[in-house]
Order: C-alpha cells, then sequence, then structure tokens
C-alpha cells in the first residue's frame, strides 16, 4: 500500500513538472515621456520585455493609442501627461521603470482625472491589471468599476499593487487614475497585465505553481521514503 502510494506521488510530481512551462499571458507597460529609457529588468517578478507607453514631456491629447502585445491596444479616453524626472542610465535598473511616469494633475493642462481602455481581450478570458506608482508618488486606480485602490509609491526591489483581479465577460476594460498619496497630483510608473484563457487557469494562477507544488511532492515524498526505510529497519 505505502509502495503504491509512494510511486503514484511521483507521478504526480513528474506531470506537475512538466506542467510548469504553461503559463499565462504577462504584458508589461513604461509609461514616461518620450527619450525616456524603456526598462529591461523583471520587476516584482515580471518579463523582461516591456513595452513603452510615451509622448510629450507634459500634456498630452486624448485618442493616442499603443500595441501592447498578444494583441492588446491600450487607448487614452481623456488627455493624459506624461513625465521623467529621473529614469536612471541603466535600463535593467529599476530606477529606469520608477523615474519616469504617466500622471494625472500636476500641471500643464493635464486633467485631475486620466482614464484609459485597454482592448484586444476575448470575452472568455479573466483578466488581472497590476500597478505601480512612480519614484515621486504613486496614484488611486480604478479598472472596471472595481473599486478604489491606492497605488502607494514605487521602490527599487518592491512589487505591484493588483487593482482588479479575475475580470471577465468583456473584450474591453478602462482603468481611472486620480492623485494618490500626494495631493494634486496622481502617478503611475508600469502597468501589468496578466491573461488567463479561462476560469480554470486563473483559479490555477492563484495556487502554487506547478513547480512549486512538484517539489513540495517530491519533498513529501522523500520523506515518506525515509521513514518506510527506518521502519523496516526497527
Amino acid at each position: 500500500m505505502k509502495t503504491k502510494l509512494l510511486i503514484s506521488m511521483i507521478i504526480l510530481a513528474v506531470v506537475l513538472a512538466a506542467g510548469a512551462g504553461r503559463a499565462a499571458v504577462v504584458v508589461v507597460a513604461d509609461f514616461g515621456a518620450s527619450g525616456q529609457q524603456v526598462y529591461t529588468g523583471t520587476y516584482g517578478g515580471s518579463p523582461s520585455s516591456w513595452v513603452e507607453v510615451s509622448g510629450n514631456a507634459g500634456f498630452n491629447a486624448s485618442g493616442a493609442s499603443f500595441g501592447l502585445g498578444s494583441g492588446l491596444t491600450l487607448t487614452f479616453d481623456t488627455d493624459y501627461g506624461l513625465w521623467n524626472p529621473n529614469d536612471g542610465t541603466d535600463p535593467a535598473n529599476d530606477q529606469a521603470l520608477l523615474g519616469s511616469m504617466l500622471y494625472a494633475g500636476g500641471g500643464f493642462g493635464v486633467p485631475a482625472t486620466v482614464q484609459f481602455s485597454v482592448s484586444g481581450f476575448t470575452a472568455a478570458q479573466y483578466v488581472v491589471f497590476d500597478f505601480v506608482g512612480s519614484a515621486q508618488w504613486g496614484a488611486t486606480v480604478n479598472t472596471d468599476s472595481s473599486g478604489d485602490v491606492l497605488v502607494p509609491q514605487g521602490i527599487a526591489g518592491g512589487s505591484f499593487t493588483t487593482v482588479a483581479s479575475g475580470l471577465t465577460g468583456s473584450t474591453s476594460y478602462s482603468t481611472v487614475m486620480t492623485e494618490g498619496d500626494h495631493v494634486g497630483e496622481g502617478n503611475l510608473a508600469g502597468m501589468r497585465i496578466v491573461v488567463y484563457d479561462s476560469e480554470g487557469e486563473f483559479q490555477a494562477g492563484v495556487a502554487p505553481e506547478p513547480s512549486s507544488l512538484a517539489l513540495i511532492l517530491c519533498g513529501a515524498t522523500l520523506t515518506l521514503a525515509r521513514r518506510r526505510r527506518r521502519g523496516e529497519r526497527a
């Protein structure tokens, strides 16, 4: 009986490890004015394939669109602001992400509320929107009317803040940003979108990764095997 259990656990661990390569689509965007260094690091565990969302320093008119990859498009529904106060000299350094930003309020005629939409999803997909504030300030963000979330000031070695999770049933989702932890201006340095093709994939995405679970099972298998050998020697 114990031998059969050991074999079953080993098979399950191998299957899970083999499936570890399957993952959701992850898109990451670096906000900033033209001339910014486009980030190439892996902030918050993200992939390094960052897409530049840029424009004039200061005021930008509504209607601009940017391809994000994987069939997704970001379009600004309102006027918006972009700035590069200090995005460093090394594109792999977190400062290249955090030192430039999309902003609402803050001068140059930029409105206090900025709205943009991301389209190109299928209605069956499940979507997560994460954001990070700039090294200067953060912002209050609301995606798909899911509620206001304070995205704090971004820090090197930090992580994203999830604003909306499990969005489904639509091909486009809108995000509204306003002032956050600084009165009069809201800043966002970057955005991460995670796309799952089904509810099952989304639910699995919040559980331990297959590779991690496989390691856990392998460890449990080895422990059980050692205990069995000890029992045989006793």
